[in-house]
């Protein structure tokens, strides 16, 4: 969370100058907290890679909590993540373990498929794709080639392509994706006679269309599905791909799901510097307009 506060902002000779030194003190933080949120973002996007868009979305609007006070806050797991560091580790303890959401039990079961002895817990972790510019949410397909991803650290190709050549494979995954027939989900509200519910899915993404990963059992495309959303002006799709973790306790061996870390990024920091060096110019600007309303 970035705290920007009026005095630490703005000198009081500077404010005596002001016709209106309480209109000014609400102009300059409304000016400052804004332009603060924007390069917050903008620095993420600049500096990361299909993580960037994740964290960009994880800077809230600046919170005016007095006439004096405004925060502006980063929100989410990943972005914080990203943001302050992570050590890394078996993912397999957050997304099987007591406090992970939507685990599913594994059961031992008898010859007649009764369930007998609980032997592990499962997961279903799903990942968004996209092939479009630094600002759409999900993972960039074109980043991940050339493994600029926060998030993909660690688990790289053997082969780096420059931007033009990862761009240029991007499209071709994408032309593919869109050929996909959609899987859709049936929208909420009250059901009606003869309705299906439920998921209906689609053509799913061919493996070998992205070369394969270290650490992963098959190229991290595959499967992909093409998400279709019909809304009241508009049908939109979105490209995800779904992966399967297990934790067992019967000795049958669960690899992979080791994330090497992330190393701390302080875009807050950087964003901090940039107020200090906006804030007086802000404050000059809003005396000015100020002078001009007499």
């Amino acid at each position: 969370m970035i705290s920007l506060n009026i005095a630490n902002l703005i000198p009081a000779s500077l404010l005596a100058l002001a016709q209106d030194p309480e209109a000014v003190c609400r102009q300059v933080l409304r000016d400052v907290a804004t332009s603060a949120a924007h390069f917050w973002r903008q620095t993420a996007l600049t500096k990361l890679g299909g993580s960037g868009a994740d964290y960009a979305a994880g800077v809230q609007e600046p919170e005016f909590q007095s006439d004096t006070r405004v925060h502006v806050v980063l929100l989410g797991k990943v972005p914080n993540m990203i943001e302050g560091g992570w050590d890394g580790g078996d993912q397999r303890e957050w997304l099987c373990g007591p406090t992970a959401t939507n685990r599913r039990p594994i059961f031992k079961k008898d010859e007649q498929g009764n369930p007998v002895e609980l032997i592990g817990w499962y997961n279903t972790v799903p990942f968004r794709w996209s092939f479009g510019g630094g600002d759409q949410v999900g993972r960039s397909v074109a980043s991940l080639f050339g493994q600029s991803d926060e998030m993909s650290r660690g688990q790289s190709y053997d082969f780096f392509l420059e931007e033009a050549e990862a761009q240029g494979m991007a499209r071709d995954i994408y032309r593919e994706a869109q050929r996909l027939a959609p899987t859709t989900t049936e929208a909420f509200g009250p059901w009606r006679p003869g309705e299906h519910r439920g998921t209906q899915w689609g053509d799913k993404l061919a493996e070998g269309m992205a070369p394969a990963m270290g650490g992963h059992k098959t190229d991290p495309l595959a499967g992909m599905v093409r998400m279709e959303k019909t809304y009241e002006r508009a049908t939109q799709s979105q490209y995800m791909t779904f992966r399967r973790i297990s934790k067992r306790s019967d000795g049958v061996a669960t690899e992979g799901w080791v994330h090497p870390g992330i190393t701390a990024r302080h875009f807050a920091e950087a964003t901090q510097e940039h107020v200090q060096k906006i804030s007086r110019r802000a404050l000059l600007s809003a005396i000015r307009r100020s002078v001009r309303a007499l």
